[in-house]
């Protein structure tokens, strides 16, 4: 936060508490792919760290040192997907456009819009996450949120979603051509965040839980789910 000392950051620590929580997850019953989970710095600084991660370790060809590892990301084999909540909603919904650089001009966004909606619709097939939600969370969740990524599709709509503006923390990757999207919470924004009233008293639990919920079904059970050939058509269309 700019504000040190004056807002303890409850809201900004919900995404990375899912993120952990996600990783032991994936520990106890491993994906078909390799998954790296990334925290960033700088948010308020630019995105600072999320643009030196897209220039060293994307464009740079750097290794990613992990422990005695160094791993090197292949761009045609890799997508990358944010998270930002915030728990004045129980929805969440996917953006690749933020106001950092995307959203500057209407022309730009309604072609990002076009590339996204290719995207999305290969990444996270409506009607497939509207049947994974719904086996968790029910019917009615389960069709708020296949509605949700449809509108998030739509030029006239997808403002709606997400009172702005806002950053993404995928905007460097989606910016620079690469397959990438934010899944957020819909229409809301962090209401408390940099404030002194950045409390985890304020957070509403019952709306993270519907959430957690949301996200294990879109990133486990479906983007993680993809066969081998259906995840390199996804990531051809972000391309």
């Amino acid at each position: 936060t700019p504000a040190v000392g004056y807002a303890p950051g409850a809201s900004d620590a919900l995404a990375p508490a899912y993120l952990v929580y996600l990783a032991s997850e994936l520990s106890r019953s491993k994906p078909a792919y390799d998954v790296l989970i990334v925290l960033f710095s700088g948010y308020y600084h630019g995105l600072a760290g999320h643009r030196y991660f897209v220039e060293k370790y994307v464009f740079g060809g750097s290794g990613i040192p992990l422990g005695g590892m160094s791993v090197k990301l292949d761009p045609e084999k890799t997508i990358y997907v944010g998270v930002d909540l915030d728990s004045g909603s129980k929805y969440v919904a996917p953006a690749s456009i933020g106001y950092f650089y995307t959203a500057q001009a209407i022309g730009i966004t309604g072609g990002a819009l076009d590339i996204y909606s290719a995207f999305i619709q290969e990444v996270l097939n409506p009607k497939t996450v509207e049947e994974r939600v719904s086996k968790t969370l029910g019917e009615s969740i389960g069709r708020a949120v296949e509605q949700l990524i449809t509108y998030s599709r739509d030029p006239n709509a997808w403002w709606t979603l997400y009172p702005g503006p806002y950053w993404l923390e995928t905007e460097p990757m989606w910016s620079a051509g690469l397959p990438a999207f934010t899944l957020k919470t819909a229409f809301v924004e962090k209401s408390y965040r940099c404030t002194p009233h950045d409390y985890l008293e304020y957070i509403d639990e019952r709306n993270i839980a519907v959430q957690i919920r949301i996200l294990n079904a879109i990133i486990v059970d479906t983007l993680l789910s993809k066969t081998p050939s259906e995840m390199a058509r996804a990531i051809s269309k972000g391309l």
